[in-house]
């Protein structure tokens, strides 16, 4: 009961804020929020507020693939998806094997600054390693930063590279307050001013969402053998503890928690124990 009272008193306090201007248009967000599913609550908001009428480029969005960058074979079987061979063996992925064609994460956001003209991607290794006073880069000790007031120090368009067994980079879209998702939820009350990153990476709404899509498409001969895994393009939330999630599940041997957030799954994504970076391309 009390833990509910402090929620419920948290929300009410949430709410009470001034609310901060929703993200404007900008043209990293214009072509990051195309390759998510054609129901995404963000994608669906943005067109909202911003009038700008985007389309999914597949409608049940874009898979993760290790090594995955565009090409014109991409879309070349749009709206469905293309097939490539995995060149080399990882967690998920099998060599030699055929999965469906998507981004990792790396490809995803150089794809995002190739079509809005920023410097190509730097080698993430070295993003993490430049360390402080590098000019492309923000960089927070791990003590530093508070999660819920950074996003007064963040740009969209920023880039939080973090140091797993494959170095990951996603994308700052701003906060919950500020796409005005979630303002009801008293669960999210706390986490509205945390930071929000579009990425391809994993998730647990992917797996079957895929699988799915695979078996409507078995009679097609193109997709024999075709293999799909638990990631793709998708929005976390930064920093939220994994137990004040609304939704915990283990998919492929991996345990996510995650908020549904007008229907669309938001992952928790943890910084403990993590080195992390903020790159501003």
């Amino acid at each position: 009961m009390r833990l509910k009272r402090l929620i419920l008193l948290l929300a009410c306090l949430a709410l009470a804020l001034p609310a901060r201007a929703a993200p404007p248009r900008a043209p990293e967000l214009d072509e990051a929020l195309t390759w998510l599913e054609t129901n995404n609550a963000f994608l669906r908001q943005y067109n909202r507020l911003t009038g700008a009428g985007l389309e999914a480029v597949f409608a049940a969005g874009t898979p993760y693939l290790f090594g995955g960058r565009w090409t014109r074979a991409m879309v070349s079987r749009r709206p469905d998806y293309a097939r490539r061979t995995a060149y080399e063996d990882t967690d998920f992925f099998v060599k030699g094997k055929t999965y469906l064609y998507g981004f990792d994460c790396s490809g995803y956001i150089k794809r995002i600054h190739s079509k809005t003209g920023k410097r190509d991607l730097p080698n993430l290794g070295a993003i993490l390693r430049s360390g402080r006073g590098n000019r492309h880069n923000i960089v927070f000790s791990e003590d530093e930063p508070d999660l819920s007031t950074l996003h007064s120090r963040l740009q969209v368009g920023d880039l939080f590279v973090v140091r797993t067994r494959y170095n990951h980079v996603m994308m700052y879209i701003g906060t919950l307050r500020e796409w005005e998702l979630g303002l009801d939820d008293p669960w999210l009350a706390p986490y509205l001013d945390y930071p929000l990153c579009i990425h391809c990476g994993l998730s647990p709404a992917y797996g079957r969402r895929m699988t799915n899509w695979m078996r409507k498409h078995r009679g097609d001969p193109y997709y024999r053998g075709v293999l799909t895994t638990d990631g793709g393009v998708n929005v976390s939330i930064l920093g939220v503890p994994a137990l004040a999630a609304h939704h915990h599940r283990t998919v492929q041997n991996t345990f996510y928690s995650y908020f549904l957030v007008d229907s669309t799954v938001v992952t928790i994504y943890s910084l403990d124990g993590r080195d992390w970076v903020v790159n501003r391309p």
